[in-house]
């Protein structure tokens, strides 16, 4: 027959494999809160209880979940007592459990012990890759004793089961705050893209009527020949309608035009790293390994949404080609800069290009992607959006051995 002990072990081991199993079925933070607190209320038998977090250090301390607890109680005096244990907890990331607050030498002095009667209370930080995620708090304010050292380890073994939920559950929230934000910027570079494409529409349009300009020129020459033949009329209505033309593609010319715009100098690796965090989550989904190699700081005029866009889409290109590769998918982002040139580069290890989509591969609406899955003009124009600031854009590829673009642009030093 086993001891008391050892029937207590197995007890709280089987309380800690259900809790565990509870606690990892859970993707929603609050789910996770409120599913500890009700189980270390239950496993300890707790009058009272909350649990405090702070996601992110910079961040204040939250009341997310709370045993014969509520907002206006937590305002009160009898919880300042509470939160002077909780502080320290926080603060030293080491438990504090108490048999009898009101002769325990470190609580006794508390006004607030002696007013609101509190004896039993143990507080247990909730620790996650050595940092004190938040603090998991119970008390009884009639029966002393309640707690002890056990009770303390099996309210540690919670709080660390709660941490590994909570860092699943926290990664999944990011994860979709992500995933908002490429999709935002999806709507943009489609919606810059349409803008693009009716520029590109206006410049067609340019042409055509500049190719009746040059009609008109053989008209006139034309004329001359014919000096005083009734053609000749026919040809000065022609040369009139034609003159028209010309003028609408003067104010065509200016409409169509992009103004030049001096942008500020600015520091380019936020960009850079910012732009890598937004499609770092697809590319490891797709089991791509992400080399960082983003080099010093360098400053350049390069407008930074528009780089931005540039570089996201050599990304995803980058990881479309990837998945044609079955395992060891690498990716390398590099920055460098030389001299008054900078350069960045999108590196993968896939199937490579043919000289004869490389070719092509800066043309609008070409692509090598099925029907449906891409119309050409991604990489059309990142070649526009670089040149358009003082950049170049160029491919280097071989079958079976990967693709390599590079973007160069002028970078400065910054003015003392």
């Amino acid at each position: 027959m086993d001891s008391p002990s050892e029937s207590l072990a197995r007890e709280h081991l089987a309380l800690l494999l259900r809790t565990s199993r509870l606690l990892n079925s859970l993707l929603e933070t609050q789910e996770i809160l409120d599913t500890l607190m009700n189980q270390a209320i239950e496993v300890l038998g707790a009058e009272r209880g909350f649990v405090l977090l702070r996601p992110e250090t910079d961040q204040e301390w939250q009341f997310r979940s709370g045993c014969a607890l509520d907002d206006e109680t937590m305002a009160k005096d009898d919880f300042q007592i509470s939160r002077s244990i909780v502080d320290r907890v926080a603060r030293e990331g080491i438990a504090i459990t108490t048999s009898d607050a009101q002769q325990d030498d470190r609580f006794r002095q508390q006004a607030s012990i002696g007013l609101y009667n509190l004896r039993s209370i143990c507080c247990v930080p909730i620790v996650l890759s050595g940092r004190v995620l938040g603090v998991l708090y119970v008390d009884h304010r009639l029966a002393t004793g309640a707690f002890d050292r056990h009770t303390q380890a099996l309210l540690e073994a919670l709080a660390s089961q709660a941490a590994v939920a909570l860092e699943n559950a926290l990664l999944v929230e990011r994860l979709k705050q992500m995933h908002e934000h490429s999709l935002e910027l999806a709507r943009q570079e489609l919606a810059e893209t349409q803008a693009q494409l009716l520029q590109a529409s206006k410049m067609a349009a340019v042409g055509q009527l500049a190719a009746g300009v040059a009609l008109s020129l053989n008209l006139s020459g034309m004329r001359k020949q014919l000096g005083e033949h009734p053609a000749a009329a026919r040809l000065n209505i022609c040369e009139g309608a034609i003159n028209r033309c010309k003028t609408i593609v003067q104010r065509l010319l200016t409409f169509s035009q992009k103004k030049p715009q001096v942008q500020n100098l600015q520091p380019l690796n936020e960009t850079l790293l910012t732009t890598l965090a937004l499609a770092e989550a697809d590319l490891r989904r797709c089991e791509i390994r992400v080399h960082n190699e983003i080099g010093p700081e360098m400053h350049s005029r390069f407008e930074s949404s528009e780089l931005s866009q540039v570089l996201l889409n050599l990304l995803l290109n980058a990881r479309d080609a990837l998945l044609t590769r079955p395992k060891e998918r690498a990716l390398w982002l590099r920055s460098s800069r030389q001299g008054s040139t900078g350069r960045v580069e999108v590196v993968d290890n896939g199937s490579g290009m043919s000289d004869e989509v490389q070719a092509r591969l800066f043309e609008p609406f070409f692509t090598t992607k099925p029907i449906g899955q891409g119309v050409g003009l991604g990489l059309s124009v990142c070649y526009q959006l670089v040149q358009q600031n003082g950049g170049q854009l160029v491919a280097e590829s071989r079958p079976g051995q990967g693709s390599r673009f590079v973007i160069t642009f002028p970078v400065e030093e910054v003015p003392c």
